[in-house]
Protein backbone atom coordinates (compact mmCIF):
# COMPACT_ATOMS: atom_id res chain seq x y z
CA UNK A 1 0.00 0.00 0.00
CA UNK A 2 1.01 3.81 -1.31
CA UNK A 3 1.61 6.28 1.76
CA UNK A 4 0.32 9.47 0.93
CA UNK A 5 3.06 11.87 0.46
CA UNK A 6 3.64 14.67 3.01
CA UNK A 7 2.66 18.55 2.08
CA UNK A 8 6.07 19.26 2.24
CA UNK A 9 6.88 16.31 -0.64
CA UNK A 10 4.35 17.77 -2.88
CA UNK A 11 5.53 21.47 -3.02
CA UNK A 12 7.25 21.89 -6.33
CA UNK A 13 10.26 24.24 -5.56
CA UNK A 14 11.76 27.07 -7.32
CA UNK A 15 13.26 26.66 -10.31
CA UNK A 16 15.56 29.70 -9.82
CA UNK A 17 17.88 28.50 -12.41
CA UNK A 18 15.65 27.58 -14.74
CA UNK A 19 13.70 30.60 -15.49
CA UNK A 20 14.87 33.93 -16.77
CA UNK A 21 15.18 35.99 -14.13
CA UNK A 22 12.66 39.09 -14.40
CA UNK A 23 13.01 42.19 -11.65
CA UNK A 24 10.36 44.59 -12.34
CA UNK A 25 9.84 47.22 -9.30
CA UNK A 26 7.58 49.48 -10.88
CA UNK A 27 5.90 52.04 -9.03
CA UNK A 28 1.78 50.37 -9.45
CA UNK A 29 2.73 46.65 -9.86
CA UNK A 30 5.99 44.06 -8.73
CA UNK A 31 7.44 41.14 -10.97
CA UNK A 32 10.14 39.47 -9.48
CA UNK A 33 11.27 35.80 -11.08
CA UNK A 34 13.88 33.95 -11.01
CA UNK A 35 15.80 35.84 -8.25
CA UNK A 36 17.39 35.23 -4.90
CA UNK A 37 16.55 38.32 -2.45
CA UNK A 38 17.76 39.54 0.79
CA UNK A 39 16.64 42.00 2.77
CA UNK A 40 13.99 43.49 -0.03
CA UNK A 41 11.90 46.40 1.17
CA UNK A 42 8.70 47.25 -0.31
CA UNK A 43 7.32 50.56 -0.08
CA UNK A 44 3.80 50.31 1.74
CA UNK A 45 0.80 51.38 -0.11
CA UNK A 46 -1.68 50.28 -3.01
CA UNK A 47 -0.29 48.30 -6.37
CA UNK A 48 -1.81 46.67 -9.30
CA UNK A 49 -0.47 43.47 -8.84
CA UNK A 50 2.32 41.03 -7.61
CA UNK A 51 3.93 38.57 -9.56
CA UNK A 52 6.30 36.52 -7.66
CA UNK A 53 7.05 33.14 -9.15
CA UNK A 54 10.41 30.75 -9.06
CA UNK A 55 12.39 32.81 -6.25
CA UNK A 56 13.37 32.59 -3.07
CA UNK A 57 13.07 35.81 -0.29
CA UNK A 58 15.00 36.28 2.92
CA UNK A 59 13.78 39.23 5.31
CA UNK A 60 11.40 41.05 2.77
CA UNK A 61 9.33 43.63 4.16
CA UNK A 62 6.24 44.67 2.66
CA UNK A 63 4.36 45.57 5.27
CA UNK A 64 0.77 47.61 4.54
CA UNK A 65 1.04 46.64 0.92
CA UNK A 66 -2.04 46.00 -1.01
CA UNK A 67 -3.03 43.96 -4.67
CA UNK A 68 -5.72 42.50 -5.50
CA UNK A 69 -5.41 38.96 -7.67
CA UNK A 70 -1.82 38.75 -7.20
CA UNK A 71 0.26 35.46 -8.20
CA UNK A 72 2.54 33.89 -5.86
CA UNK A 73 3.83 30.71 -7.57
CA UNK A 74 6.95 28.02 -6.75
CA UNK A 75 8.74 30.81 -3.84
CA UNK A 76 9.89 30.81 -0.51
CA UNK A 77 9.84 33.41 2.15
CA UNK A 78 12.00 33.37 4.91
CA UNK A 79 11.93 36.05 7.80
CA UNK A 80 9.41 38.30 5.85
CA UNK A 81 7.56 41.26 7.56
CA UNK A 82 4.76 41.27 5.56
CA UNK A 83 1.97 42.99 8.72
CA UNK A 84 -1.23 44.60 6.91
CA UNK A 85 -0.41 42.62 3.73
CA UNK A 86 -3.64 43.10 1.67
CA UNK A 87 -3.91 40.16 -1.00
CA UNK A 88 -7.47 39.15 -1.50
CA UNK A 89 -8.70 37.02 -4.42
CA UNK A 90 -5.13 35.82 -4.85
CA UNK A 91 -3.06 32.86 -6.05
CA UNK A 92 -0.29 31.02 -4.31
CA UNK A 93 0.88 27.81 -5.45
CA UNK A 94 4.06 25.83 -4.27
CA UNK A 95 4.63 28.06 -1.50
CA UNK A 96 6.79 27.67 2.01
CA UNK A 97 6.62 30.80 4.42
CA UNK A 98 9.11 30.23 7.18
CA UNK A 99 8.89 32.19 10.34
CA UNK A 100 6.61 35.41 8.84
CA UNK A 101 5.01 37.56 10.22
CA UNK A 102 1.22 38.08 8.81
CA UNK A 103 -0.62 40.10 11.39
CA UNK A 104 -3.55 41.60 10.25
CA UNK A 105 -2.89 40.32 6.52
CA UNK A 106 -5.88 39.98 4.08
CA UNK A 107 -5.91 36.88 2.06
CA UNK A 108 -10.28 36.68 1.46
CA UNK A 109 -10.89 34.63 -1.25
CA UNK A 110 -7.56 33.17 -2.17
CA UNK A 111 -6.60 30.26 -3.59
CA UNK A 112 -3.62 28.21 -1.81
CA UNK A 113 -2.15 25.24 -3.55
CA UNK A 114 0.82 23.08 -1.96
CA UNK A 115 1.35 25.98 0.56
CA UNK A 116 3.19 25.35 4.30
CA UNK A 117 3.10 28.08 6.65
CA UNK A 118 5.78 26.86 9.25
CA UNK A 119 6.37 29.06 12.65
CA UNK A 120 4.41 32.12 11.23
CA UNK A 121 2.40 34.93 13.17
CA UNK A 122 -0.87 35.18 11.15
CA UNK A 123 -2.30 36.91 14.31
CA UNK A 124 -6.16 37.93 12.73
CA UNK A 125 -5.40 36.89 9.05
CA UNK A 126 -8.22 36.59 7.25
CA UNK A 127 -8.67 33.46 4.96
CA UNK A 128 -12.52 34.24 5.04
CA UNK A 129 -13.85 32.51 1.69
CA UNK A 130 -10.59 31.12 0.55
CA UNK A 131 -10.07 27.46 -1.12
CA UNK A 132 -7.08 25.59 1.12
CA UNK A 133 -5.42 22.37 -0.62
CA UNK A 134 -2.76 20.65 0.90
CA UNK A 135 -2.08 23.57 3.02
CA UNK A 136 -0.42 22.78 7.11
CA UNK A 137 0.23 25.25 9.37
CA UNK A 138 3.23 23.51 11.44
CA UNK A 139 3.95 25.82 14.59
CA UNK A 140 2.05 29.05 13.90
CA UNK A 141 0.44 31.56 15.74
CA UNK A 142 -3.57 31.87 14.32
CA UNK A 143 -4.89 33.72 17.24
CA UNK A 144 -8.31 35.87 15.89
CA UNK A 145 -7.20 34.39 12.63
CA UNK A 146 -10.76 34.08 10.37
CA UNK A 147 -11.05 31.14 8.27
CA UNK A 148 -15.00 31.94 7.40
CA UNK A 149 -16.87 29.94 4.66
CA UNK A 150 -13.29 27.94 3.50
CA UNK A 151 -13.40 25.02 0.76
CA UNK A 152 -10.74 22.67 2.32
CA UNK A 153 -9.22 19.89 0.37
CA UNK A 154 -6.17 18.42 3.07
CA UNK A 155 -5.71 21.36 5.17
CA UNK A 156 -3.18 20.30 8.50
CA UNK A 157 -2.12 22.30 11.76
CA UNK A 158 0.58 21.43 13.68
CA UNK A 159 1.37 22.26 17.04
CA UNK A 160 -0.78 25.39 15.91
CA UNK A 161 -3.23 26.58 18.38
CA UNK A 162 -6.71 27.02 17.70
CA UNK A 163 -8.75 28.44 20.90
CA UNK A 164 -9.18 31.27 19.33
CA UNK A 165 -9.92 31.27 15.51
CA UNK A 166 -12.72 32.60 14.12
CA UNK A 167 -14.81 30.97 11.22
CA UNK A 168 -13.91 27.61 13.22
CA UNK A 169 -16.69 25.90 11.07
CA UNK A 170 -14.79 27.22 7.81
CA UNK A 171 -12.22 24.27 9.35
CA UNK A 172 -14.92 21.32 8.15
CA UNK A 173 -12.49 18.86 6.96
CA UNK A 174 -9.26 19.91 8.69
CA UNK A 175 -6.78 17.42 10.45
CA UNK A 176 -5.88 18.62 13.86
CA UNK A 177 -4.25 17.14 16.91
CA UNK A 178 -6.27 16.18 20.41
CA UNK A 179 -5.06 18.92 21.69
CA UNK A 180 -6.69 21.30 18.95
CA UNK A 181 -9.84 19.29 19.46
CA UNK A 182 -10.42 20.14 23.23
CA UNK A 183 -8.78 23.98 22.72
CA UNK A 184 -11.98 24.27 20.06
CA UNK A 185 -14.64 22.66 22.32
CA UNK A 186 -15.77 25.92 23.65
CA UNK A 187 -15.79 27.63 20.13
CA UNK A 188 -18.00 24.84 18.37
CA UNK A 189 -20.24 25.04 21.69
CA UNK A 190 -20.51 28.58 21.17
CA UNK A 191 -21.03 28.53 17.42
CA UNK A 192 -23.58 25.54 17.25
CA UNK A 193 -25.30 27.62 20.00
CA UNK A 194 -25.03 24.27 22.69
CA UNK A 195 -25.82 23.82 26.30
CA UNK A 196 -23.08 22.13 28.32
CA UNK A 197 -24.56 20.80 31.81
Amino acid sequence: MNTPKTIAQLIDTPRIHDVEPLEELAKNSVELRGVLKEKLALEPGKYTYFDFSDSVFTDLVANNISALRSAVIRSTFKNAQLTGLQLPEGNFKDIIFENCRFTLANFRSSTFERCIFRSCDLTEADFGMSRLSSVAFETCIVDGADFSNCVIKRLEFSETPLHSVNGITGLKGATISNQNLIEIAQLLAQTLDLTIK
